[in-house]
């Protein structure tokens, strides 16, 4: 849900500030903000944005996501010096890589 608020600058101009907060079963999810000089573009921006948030399937993700395909995907985007790839690749293999990180 959105909320604007009003901000008076050290110059008195007005600023207005959005926030966009999303939660499930009582988690913060998304937590996002933005400011505008007039009103009418912060509304516009607010649900415009909520709109695409809803839209996307981030947030209601039903299957669940693994540490060791996160891992795996770590080890592909990023190049990791000799000692940290072994301790990954290591953790990779072990028991707590079968849990459910989207939880």
């Amino acid at each position: 849900m959105a909320t604007i608020r009003t901000r008076r600058l050290k110059n008195g101009s007005v600023s207005y500030r959005v926030e966009i907060l999303i939660k499930q079963k009582g988690v913060i999810v998304h937590r996002e903000s933005k400011s505008f000089r007039q009103h009418k573009l912060a509304k516009s921006w607010a649900g415009k944005r909520e709109a695409q948030l809803h839209e996307s399937q981030v947030f209601g993700r039903s299957e669940p996501v693994f540490i060791s395909d996160l891992i795996a995907e770590y080890l592909d985007k990023f190049k990791t010096g000799r000692s940290k790839r072994y301790d990954l690749l290591r953790l990779k293999d072990s028991d707590i890589a079968q849990l459910d990180a989207s939880c």
